[in-house]
């Protein structure tokens, strides 16, 4: 069976100067098949043609991802809803303790006012002024924040020599220097 002959335009000429690399590769072309220059440059614009065409119904091609990658990505993802869900738990633990020492802290200072007033009218009997039952107040609070700051150091330096484990805390605190 005969292939149809093409028709050659001559209405549309196309002219151009090649890069020297071309120009050595068409030569090479040339030489290699025996056909005349237009015949080659005919041939290989087909062939960019049909290239062209088949690369544009194909959809891009992404960058293949292998299975251990894709693994890794999804194991990264899980774990990083475990540490937010993990710091959503803490935050919240924390805000409860803050809102507790709070209302310690608050019910500590009531308590200890209403009961520095009522010594406050003995001591006035034994002749102390107000300046001097406020100094003796003063410097018992002083003490104790005192006894409250060094028993924290202590824990925390007790914290820090055991090995990081969840029952380091509990240890700690077991050993309350009441």
């Amino acid at each position: 069976m005969k292939k149809p002959r093409r028709v050659i335009s001559k209405s549309k000429m196309y002219g151009f100067n090649p890069w020297m690399d071309q120009l050595d590769a068409v030569n090479q072309l040339i030489a290699e098949t025996g056909e005349k220059e237009s015949t080659v440059l005919r041939k290989l614009i087909d062939e960019a043609l049909i290239a062209r065409r088949q690369g544009s119904l194909k959809e891009p091609e992404e960058p293949m991802q292998t299975q251990a990658e894709k693994e890794k990505i999804n194991t990264i993802a899980r774990l990083l809803v475990v540490v937010l869900d993990q710091l959503d738990k803490a935050m919240r633990v924390h805000d409860i303790s803050l809102a507790l020492s709070q209302d310690i802290l608050a019910e500590s200072r009531a308590g200890r006012r209403s009961a520095w007033e009522q010594l406050s009218a003995i001591l006035k009997e034994r002749g102390l002024s107000k300046r001097e039952i406020d100094q003796r107040f003063d410097a018992e609070t002083y003490e104790a924040r005192n006894f409250a700051y060094a028993w924290t150091k202590d824990l925390k330096s007790k914290q820090a020599e055991l090995p990081k484990t969840a029952g380091a805390t509990k240890e700690a605190l077991s050993s309350n220097p009441s």
